[in-house]
């Protein structure tokens, strides 16, 4: 990595450990589940033991669980080339913990209907934004997406509890469909299965995992309107095929692909307790993946290879949780991650594009008494190559954010949680080369609309309010509205013929229902 990226690591390593909370190891199991999850630092213990199941046993709250049902409404111009100017949603899931005889099980279900009004420039399941291949139209398109998940994760401890064994499921169908020609069908599933086995003596716990994972997305494209079937002239109606980053050209005949996928992995999970009133965590993950985009022929015994990528993501997470008692606690977090891909073109049988990404995160989180405090430092540097064109688009930002909430009572029974958040997007640096004879109007809409939206600081505040109730029969729930408004700052002077800009300001507006029971 760049020094510069050095001397950011040390920077947030030394923002993460300024401040500290003194008292006991936080009981869980002595709050009401909707105390626990409307309690900041516990969340972010929850989270990550979710995400790292080996740490379901001791650090998710016995007996959690909770129906949510929420709704999304997001609008505005200020967005990437391939996102939606609006998008409505309505999400319903449910999660929870549960002991049965000696097994601890945690598992989480969630369905979203999602309906993406003005997308275009890309049929996609959104899970895959670094993939080299895809289809595309200038054309807006109507998106309606329905997308399943299952996770799920069980532990059993073995040797008075020395050896405990995790295993994890990971599922996720998703159905996407639009109906503007050139409309487009995409259906994917992921299925990983992880498997830890686990080492605890004194103040030590040690899980290696391994991970096996495959998926798939079948992509088709296709015409309603049979005048559009043969088009090249009307350029809202060509339907394009993206091979590299930038690298477009017009398709007409053999419209569908599907890219199958494998994956593999292996990762380290280590806990100390420093002390009665300290927890440190490290995990540490590798996985390699390989993306197969082929053409069946006439059966699936027979396709063409189009490309194969292949894509390493190395992961590495510090979490250092301050025990207190429930009023004065805190948790720090600091997150690695380097995500590299590279394809190989069978078109000219050999390697074309390189993606590359750093991202550096560091959080801390408190709660003293009735009040809550979040501090977020994010940097990421990303680069995008085409070797066939020559096209680039390399930029680094760095956006720190600051969140801060008072929850006020209004009964025994009742609670009010406001929050407010602001933050800054500053970019660091950024280079960009779209040489003109290798670019056609497909490829001059994305790049350059995603060079401005890319290279152009933003700032973001947001205002959140949850109604809490607790009931007398253990049901409790709670209402929550949020707001996040976006807007951009002036684009830098450029001398581009650009068929396409981002707009202004984007506005995130999310409302739920919870009940914990």
């Amino acid at each position: 990595m760049r020094i510069s990226f050095l001397h950011l690591i040390r920077y947030t390593i030394f923002i993460c450990l300024w401040h500290e909370v003194s008292g006991q190891t936080i009981n869980n199991d002595s709050v009401t589940n909707m105390e626990y999850a409307t309690h900041w630092p516990c969340q972010k213990i929850y989270k990550m033991a979710i995400e790292n199941s080996v740490w379901i046993n001791d650090f998710v709250k016995n007996d959690f669980n909770k129906l949510e049902v929420g709704g999304i409404f997001d609008k505005g111009g200020w967005i990437a080339a391939q996102d939606a100017s609006k998008i409505r949603a309505l999400a319903l899931g449910t999660e929870g913990k549960t002991t049965w005889n000696a097994f601890t099980v945690w598992g989480r279900f969630n369905y979203t209907r999602q309906v993406e009004d003005s997308t275009r420039l890309r049929h996609q399941t959104r899970i895959n934004e670094d993939a080299p291949m895809y289809f595309g139209s200038l054309r807006k398109n109507y998106y309606e997406r329905d997308v399943y998940n299952l996770d799920a994760a069980i532990q059993r401890s073995f040797a008075n509890d020395r050896i405990p064994i995790t295993l994890g499921i990971d599922y996720r169908v998703g159905n996407h469909f639009s109906n503007n020609d050139p409309r487009g069908r995409v259906q994917d599933f992921q299925l990983n299965a992880s498997l830890a086995f686990g080492f605890e003596k004194n103040n030590w716990s040690t899980h290696l995992k391994g991970l096996y994972g495959y998926g798939r997305e079948r992509v088709a494209i296709g015409f309603k309107n049979d005048t559009y079937i043969l088009n090249t002239a009307d350029p809202l109606y060509v339907n394009w095929t993206m091979n590299g980053f930038g690298n477009a050209f017009d398709q007409i005949r053999d419209m569908t692909y599907n890219d199958d996928m494998d994956r593999y992995g292996v990762g380290i999970h280590i806990r100390q307790n420093l002390n009665p009133d300290h927890i440190l965590f490290a995990n540490i993950s590798v996985v390699d993946e390989k993306q197969l985009f082929k053409r069946y022929q006439t059966n699936e015994l027979t396709y063409d290879p189009l490309n194969e990528y292949r894509r390493k993501t190395y992961l590495a997470q510090v979490l250092w949780q301050q025990g207190a008692n429930q009023n004065r606690n805190a948790v720090h977090a600091l997150k690695a991650e380097i995500v590299e891909g590279r394809d190989y073109n069978y078109t000219i049988f050999k390697n074309n594009y390189v993606h590359r990404k750093e991202s550096l995160n560091a959080e801390s989180t408190w709660s003293i008494d009735s009040y809550q405090l979040y501090l977020n430092l994010d940097y990421c540097n990303i680069s995008s190559k085409d070797g066939v064109t020559g096209n680039v688009l390399e930029y680094r930002h760095f956006t720190p954010t600051i969140k801060g909430s008072k929850k006020i009572l209004l009964s025994n029974t009742s609670a009010l949680l406001p929050a407010i958040q602001a933050g800054y997007n500053w970019v660091l640096s950024e280079d960009f080369s779209l040489p003109i004879a290798n670019s056609g109007i497909f490829t001059k809409t994305i790049l350059y609309h995603n060079y401005l939206y890319q290279t152009t600081p933003f700032i973001l505040g947001a205002l959140s309010l949850d109604y809490m109730m607790k009931s007398m029969r253990r049901f409790d729930w709670k209402v929550g509205l949020e707001m996040e408004y976006i807007r951009r700052t002036e684009y830098q002077p450029y001398t581009y013929d650009i068929p396409s800009i981002p707009g202004k300001d984007r506005l995130n507006t999310s409302l739920s229902f919870v009940v914990f029971f």
